[in-house]
């Protein structure tokens, strides 16, 4: 009747009385053991001298347990994993806003320390684990490299792994956000208090925002996009700083008229002493829920699933399962999690909202070739492929993207990265006659008839013709162009030659 219930991840039950075990981390009394007491006392355990003298069935039971938990790392030889496909090492990779020394001092306690400690001896032989990093740059070709077998990281890209290469989440981060534990969060636009003349989102028309990268804004994109505005055309410009303190310069020094950032942080920065009630969101969300409570900070957009620990498809099942018992022991107060600035794990959300947020930004299309979902590939320094123009409007060339807020009058700061427009209105086919006067070519829609020209006979005739919607040449794609001549004649076709991408 004195047996505990069986810990999480702990492969039989343990056939001691409480009373019984002595000299270990778990002395009875003090309710049942965690995954780690256990894996730390195993080889402690020893039968004390207080046993009754009719148990001699009891105690034989006793002997088995004992024997079947071995010495050799805690673990016996029978209980362990003994598979020859199963890797000796896993890396376990972290996409974060941390830099990667700041990655791997906040989470190398868990993922090597930890995991080598308590999941490692699990099987025989013994695995092991090593951290390292990825960025935005790097993340897809080392995921088609299989460079990693775990990956931590934001929550769209999560929607992304799962689609192009069959990653698994594993557990959710419950972050500790002040006295909050929290497992979702939102996005925020905001504004400084004093700016009485930015009262609601579509008051940033025409005017200047600052964030830190156009790969960490899909929430107030679709914000923006819900109001029937766009966040690429509407502002007069967007400045990337690469690091929130300098969003809030831009702010204080009136370079910049709004900001993105995350839940959370505008209440810090007010309850900071150097921008006491400096700030103020835009359009905060009334009724927002955590857990069945409400949720404690201001947000401009919808809540969305926190950070995730996902195994790649090639990683084996048992590993996978013995990593996520490992990290469903944790608590909050452990070392482990104290070092990593959060809560605890758990079991992990669904990440469909960030997936569907990226497919409606046209951040993810599906590809018909390969039959599957794909994300786009910006990245920090070349985000041009990130743009995705509203409906109507179409990409300017990427030379013209890069040089438009200088165009504009808007110097960019050194360090920053700055997006003015880069959508322009036309047609899905412009074409013009070499020659002609500047301007934007006529419009041409499909299956009419472009332009009437007039040449003399023998006067050598040449059309460019841009494809706004930049669709590949060869393999039967391309400009095809047809020439008619008198009623009488037949037309002739012409195959387009490219020139380059306009």
């Amino acid at each position: 009747a004195d047996l505990p219930p069986r810990p999480r991840g702990f492969p039989s039950p343990l056939l001691v009385s409480p009373k019984w075990v002595k000299g270990s981390r778990w002395d009875g009394g003090a309710g049942p053991p965690s995954f780690r007491d256990i894996q730390a006392s195993r080889a402690d355990i020893r039968v004390g001298a207080t046993m009754p003298r009719d148990s001699t069935c009891l105690a034989l039971l006793v002997v088995v347990a004992i024997g079947s938990l071995g010495t050799e790392g805690g673990v016996g030889a029978h209980n362990r994993v003994s598979n020859a496909t199963i890797a000796r090492k896993y890396r376990i990779h972290g996409m974060t806003p941390y830099s990667e020394s700041v990655f791997t001092k906040k989470f190398s306690t868990t993922f090597v320390d930890y995991l080598n400690r308590a999941v490692g001896p699990r099987f025989a032989p013994p695995i092991e684990f090593e951290i390292g990093s990825q960025s935005f740059d790097s993340i897809f070709d080392s995921a088609a490299r299989q460079k990693f077998e775990f990956i931590f990281t934001f929550p769209n890209m999560v929607g992304c792994l799962e689609a192009e290469f069959r990653a698994q989440p594993l557990v959710t981060l419950r972050e500790l956000r002040g006295e909050h534990e929290l497992n979702r969060y939102g996005g925020v636009v905001f504004t400084r208090s004093d700016r009485q003349d930015i009262r609601d989102i579509r008051d940033l028309e025409g005017k200047v925002i600052a964030a830190t990268s156009i790969l960490l804004m899909q929430h107030q994109w679709k914000v923006f996009a819900d109001v029937g505005m766009s966040m690429l055309s509407d502002p007069k410009a967007l400045l990337f700083t690469g690091d929130e303190s300098k969003v809030i310069d831009l702010l204080l020094s009136g370079e910049a008229d709004a900001g993105f950032t995350r839940t959370d942080h505008v209440e810090s920065f007010n309850a900071d002493p150097r921008y006491l009630n400096m700030f103020r969101v835009l359009n905060p969300r009334e009724g927002l829920t955590i857990e069945g409570r409400p949720f404690p900070f201001a947000s401009t957009s919808i809540l969305y699933p926190e950070k995730a620990l996902l195994a790649m498809e090639h990683v084996n099942f048992r590993v996978s399962r013995e990593v996520t018992d490992a990290l469903l022991s944790l608590h909050k107060g452990d070392v482990e999690m104290e070092t990593a600035g959060a809560a605890e794990w758990q079991t992990a959300l669904s990440y469909a909202p960030a997936r569907d947020l990226y497919i409606s930004l046209g951040l993810m299309t599906y590809n018909t070739l390969l039959h599957r979902h794909q994300c786009i590939r910006a990245t920090l320094t070349n985000f041009y492929p990130g743009i995705k123009c509203p409906q109507g409007l179409y990409l300017k060339s990427e030379s013209d993207v890069h040089a438009g807020c200088e165009a504009s009058g808007l110097v960019c700061k050194q360090g920053h990265m700055c997006l003015c427009k880069p959508c322009k209105t036309g047609s899905e086919i412009e074409v013009r006659r070499q020659g002609a006067p500047g301007g934007p070519g006529a419009g041409c829609p499909k299956m009419l008839p472009c332009e009437a020209l007039s040449t003399k006979q023998n006067e050598p005739l040449e059309l460019r013709v841009l494809d706004n919607l930049r669709r590949p040449v060869g393999d039967g794609g391309g400009l095809v162009m047809r020439v008619y001549g008198p009623s009488k004649q037949a037309p002739r076709e012409f195959k387009g030659v490219p020139v380059g991408v306009g």
